[in-house]
């Protein structure tokens, strides 16, 4: 079922259970949506023939029938001075047709009150109140929203949140609240990539909210939802887990019981490569280059690090250590040495990195 069918049929029931509430002669129901115009009639004009003077003031009411405020915006003609020329000041008849236009924030049960002063071209005069029944809805989301609790640094996403009813692209706006400050934006299409590429909004949490002329959006997610949403969102941004590849035995992944052992004769040997590498639930993958500030690297036996270097390799950061040559002199051709590494540094995105790794160093 149609969101508008659904919504119209709620309304009918509603309608019929206030006519046994009010004693206001009703003369049709009028279906809105909030933030959104809508007229009174929504279909057609009142017209009103052969009248020499006319005039007419509409209010809102809510649902107990209390004013809420005065309805100004009015569609008709003739015009006021229209009409007096062509009823020669009230001595001819003229027709006279309008409508009323109004709009409402909050959602619920109304009421439009109109109270005409009519006479005819013979004469005649009458004051007739008339009520319209008007049942005010939030707007269908016009697709999901499905958002992940969490995002990794560097994606790129962007979602709609267009509903059903609100046709004007220009009157949606949306903010965007994050560590790094406020983003806003026009229209209904939220691009998350300027978001999502600053290092500050790292493990922060992230708040999109979504307006239409203004007002923050609440919407049915499905045409038969009992209860509204508001459109704001929140997620986190995350690093993917940080990798380790190289020729020596990483603590955290290689079981103390394996032996490992390493030629330090060349660069890859030498070298420590971390890369910050994920994979999205829709299988894309995320890299990530870490940089290290003031690399620290320790050994055991202290004597065995002779210099240290980073550099990039792709998307790797490398970390080359070089064993000193005092350590290496002092082995024979043949012999092993167990070592026992410790590396520490500070990435971009401030944390503090502390691994341990482990080889049978040979000569």
């Amino acid at each position: 079922m149609g969101s508008f069918l659904f919504r119209a049929l709620t309304a009918a029931f509603i309608f019929a259970t206030a006519l046994n509430a009010q004693s206001f002669d009703v003369k049709d129901t009028v279906i809105a949506t909030t933030m959104k115009d809508f007229q009174i009639p929504d279909e057609g004009v009142i017209a009103i023939a052969n009248l020499a003077r006319f005039n007419v003031t509409a209010e809102l009411l809510d649902a107990n029938g209390s004013k809420i405020r005065d309805l100004e915006d009015i569609t008709r003609q003739p015009t006021a001075d229209e009409f007096d020329k062509a009823t020669q000041g009230g001595r001819l008849g003229a027709t006279v047709w309008f409508y009323f236009t109004a709009n409402v924030v909050e959602p619920g049960e109304y009421y439009v009150k109109f109270d005409l002063s009519l006479q005819g071209e013979a004469g005649d005069r009458a004051n007739p109140t008339v009520y319209y029944y008007v049942m005010v809805y939030d707007p269908q989301i016009a697709s999901p929203v499905n958002l992940r609790d969490s995002y990794y640094f560097g994606e790129k996403h962007s979602f709609s949140f267009a509903t059903l009813e609100y046709p004007d692209w220009d009157a949606y706006s949306y903010e965007i609240s994050a560590n790094s400050g406020t983003i806003q934006g026009q229209g209904p299409v939220v691009s998350l990539d300027e978001v999502l590429s600053q290092q500050g909004n790292v493990g922060g949490t992230i708040t999109v909210k979504g307006y239409y002329n203004g007002q923050q959006i609440y919407y049915y997610p499905e045409a038969q939802s009992a209860e509204t949403e508001p459109a704001e969102w929140t997620f986190t941004i995350k690093l993917p887990p940080l990798q380790y590849f190289g020729g020596w035995a990483d603590e955290e992944q290689v079981d103390q019981s394996t032996d490992w052992y390493l030629y330090p004769g060349n660069q890859m040997s030498n070298s420590l490569f971390f890369a910050y590498l994920g994979l999205t639930p829709d299988k894309k993958f995320v890299t990530i280059t870490p940089k290290a500030m003031s690399p620290n690297v320790t050994s055991e036996p202290a004597d065995f690090v002779g210099d240290v270097r980073t550099s990039t390799a792709g998307v790797f950061m490398l970390i080359t250590v070089t064993p000193s040559q005092a350590f290496m002199d002092a082995m024979e051709v043949g012999d092993d040495e167990y070592v026992r590494l410790t590396v520490q540094f500070r990435d971009q995105f401030g944390n503090q990195i502390k691994k341990f790794f482990r080889a049978s160093v040979i000569k």
